[in-house]
């Protein structure tokens, strides 16, 4: 059934949401739907870097998507001062 009619239509008796554990299992495996690819490594004042790298992070958490891979590039050094950045779903890429 497509169109309006199916915002009315009664759900399927066999329709079950998927369990946490359910919803997981199945992402596992998947391609990120979308990639976010933010390059930090050219700051080179450290409170700029800090500041950029929090803000980078605060969005990520308030804004969760399913399907989202998060990759920051950042030299050594930057990532040393910032590290809780890292270890919230953001996939650290180190800079050439």
């Amino acid at each position: 059934m497509e169109g309006p009619e199916a915002l009315n239509a009664e759900p399927s008796k066999e329709y079950k949401p998927a369990s946490v554990d359910e919803l997981r299992t199945w992402l596992k495996g998947k391609k990120a739907d979308v990639e976010l690819h933010i390059d930090l490594s050219s700051l080179v004042d450290r409170n700029t870097f800090k500041t950029a790298a929090r803000l980078v992070k605060g969005f990520i958490e308030i804004n969760p998507v399913v399907g989202r891979a998060v990759f920051m590039k950042a030299t050594l050094e930057q990532k040393d001062l910032e590290m809780n950045v890292f270890s919230s779903g953001i996939t650290f890429v180190e800079a050439n």
